[in-house]
């Protein structure tokens, strides 16, 4: 191994903090998708019939994280116009 490379740890330091920086700038936001999605009868016969698979699908479409667009693009759009210039 070679002694020049970084260590995990700093690059686990490093990720952290881009990490927290980015939460700053673009916060992450959750949403309850389990309010949202209407349950409907199926109408033909499922491909996934094992009730624990359905159960962990379910479990895990049941929360959501997401950055807004908006806050995204207020942070990209400035550093493209000042390279144009």
């Amino acid at each position: 191994v070679e002694s020049i490379l970084p260590q995990e740890y700093a690059i686990s330091q490093t990720r952290q903090e881009i990490n927290a920086y980015m939460e700053e700038l673009i916060p992450i936001d959750f949403i309850d998708l389990n309010s949202t999605i209407v349950q409907e009868e199926p109408s033909e016969e499922p491909d996934i019939t094992d009730p624990l698979i359905i159960e962990q699908v379910i479990n895990a479409a049941e929360k959501s994280a997401y950055r807004s667009v908006k806050k995204i693009l207020e942070y990209i759009i400035p550093s493209y116009i000042e390279k144009e210039y």
